[in-house]
């Protein structure tokens, strides 16, 4: 689930760009068919793989940043 607020930063709104990126990873929760359930049972009911992060990704991620 992503706050409707949250913080912004320089490089753009931290908080719900970190708490989208849980989510492609597994973590986190998420509304799936009509239902609140963590990240990682939603995507093995959609048959998909979480991603996984090599270094600095998560930091990309967060911030919308490419370098």
């Amino acid at each position: 689930m992503i706050p409707e607020k949250g913080s912004v930063g320089a490089s753009g709104d931290l908080a719900p760009l970190a708490h989208l990126a849980l989510t492609i990873i597994g973590e986190g929760e998420v509304e799936y068919e009509g239902r609140r359930r963590p990240s990682g049972e939603a995507l093995r009911l959609a048959r998909i793989e979480p991603i996984r992060l090599e270094a600095k990704e998560g930091w990309r991620c967060s911030t919308g940043r490419k370098r």
